[in-house]
């Protein structure tokens, strides 16, 4: 599959302000095919009738007009937009010469929602914002926290959207429809975390306030539960790294068994079986998963930064996990369990030994292996004191059995000599004859 069918089946997931955001993020990005993601962003914002964001785009692509085919759509939907903000603005004006401010912040939402709408997320927040100003004491957001929550997302404004959960604290809503504006809410908390990269955050959200039951069907604005379970599992095996040996996996373990977060793990082919193998400490088949989690479904995702660097550093944990058995094991056996080429793990692995030469032996992070290049092997790495005793277990079994060697052979000399020179009975006897020599022999060689 190419790249440009495999781009548009990964955007055909979404709608609306998502959709665009997320070919912009990606045509932003990207070094290669720019002429054919240019396209492909303008296309979707005319498709979505997006006219606000269309000139953003415009904009941050750097080009001076609307591509060819588009002009007579820009042209008319310009006049629509122009027309429709100075009918809601001559609304705002008059309100405020009447001193109604009800009326005032209720225009000024329907504005904030229009430039929503058409995918002009700053201005959109600006206007929430100036409506906030006009509130009472029983107005709440509650009723456009979804919108404001996501155009705050899409410009990156992440202290205020931080500010916004105070909003929602202590608030007991049982209406289905604002319970579904808050999980929209709390989906933006979690995606402006990933972009902070704030992962105890994130996973605090996950594990205590998250209610993704009631996403409502138009969630994708933002994200998919395939998406969200891509990234509770691949940060989660990310942050597990940080723990330590008795309970590596048992922040992983917590949101697996959660019953609000489960669900999403479960809803992506790959994050199911990552999840299922990391659950049962099959650490080399989690980690193929995860890395065709990374080549696919996270292979266009704009969220997740470094998405190759923390995939290595996964890698790496999980190695050294799987190895915690073993104090000898051929390379080309980890290279077929991880699926990784061979001179990619020689390079992974001595990386890790030059790493670990400044990690504490006690620490979760300590690689104590040693690369045999003759036998191909990796070999568990001893302490001094370790090595001092068994190299003198050695050095006592080998002088033993050098003595005990010298010892027969000076004995079968002496016998063989007494059996030749003399015939005698006497001689016989004293020594047992031809059965009792055969017996101090064979005690010997025990």
């Amino acid at each position: 599959m190419n790249i440009e069918k495999s781009l548009e089946e990964y955007l055909n997931n979404y709608i609306g302000i998502g959709k665009a955001y997320r070919a912009l993020q990606i045509t932003k990005q990207k070094t290669q095919n720019i002429e054919y993601l240019v396209k492909l962003t303008l296309d979707i914002a005319k498709s979505e009738n997006l006219f606000g964001f269309y000139e953003i785009a415009l904009k941050e692509l750097k080009m001076n007009s609307p591509l060819e085919d588009h002009q007579e759509w820009f042209k008319n939907a310009s006049e629509k937009y122009q027309e429709q903000i100075q009918n809601i603005k001559k609304d705002i004006n008059q309100y405020k010469s009447q001193t109604n401010n009800q009326s005032t912040r209720l225009s000024m939402i329907e504005l904030g929602r229009y430039y929503f709408k058409q995918g002009q997320v700053v201005e959109a927040y600006k206007q929430f914002d100036k409506a906030n100003n006009y509130r009472q004491k029983e107005d709440t957001i509650i009723d456009f926290i979804d919108e404001y929550s996501i155009a705050l997302l899409y410009s990156k404004e992440f202290e205020k959207l931080t500010i916004l959960q105070t909003e929602l604290q202590d608030t007991n809503y049982q209406q289905t429809e604002i319970k579904e504006k808050i999980a929209i809410s709390q989906t933006c908390q979690l995606l402006r975390c990933i972009q902070q990269q704030n992962y105890t955050e994130f996973f605090e959200i996950c594990q205590n306030r998250y209610q993704p039951d009631y996403l409502p069907e138009n969630a994708n604005i933002l994200s998919t539960p395939q998406d969200l379970g891509n990234y509770i599992t691949f940060l989660g095996f990310y942050k597990n790294k940080q723990a330590n040996d008795k309970n590596y996996f048992t922040l992983f373990h917590n949101l697996y068994n959660n019953e609000n977060v489960s669900p999403l793990i479960v809803s992506g082919e790959y994050s199911t079986k990552a999840a299922e193998h990391y659950i049962s400490m099959q650490f080399a088949q989690a980690v193929v998963q995860v890395q065709q989690m990374v080549e696919t479904d996270l292979n266009f995702d704009p969220f997740i930064q470094d998405k190759q660097w923390k995939l290595n550093d996964i890698t790496k944990q999980f190695l050294i996990y799987y190895l915690k058995p073993f104090n000898k094991i051929k390379i080309s056996n980890i290279c077929k369990e991880f699926n990784i080429p061979q001179a990619a793990l020689l390079e992974k692995l001595e990386n890790m030994i030059k790493e670990s030469k400044k990690a504490p032996q006690n620490s979760q992070n300590y690689f104590n292996f040693l690369i045999d290049p003759i036998s191909g092997e990796l070999v568990e790495k001893i302490s001094k004191k370790q090595y001092d005793n068994k190299t003198y277990k050695q050095a006592v079994k080998t002088a033993q059995t050098y003595l005990h060697d010298k010892q027969m052979n000076l004995l079968q000399y002496r016998l063989s000599n007494i059996m030749r020179d003399s015939k005698d009975q006497f001689m016989m006897e004293e020594f047992g004859g031809d059965e009792m020599i055969k017996k101090q022999l064979m005690g010997l060689q025990r």
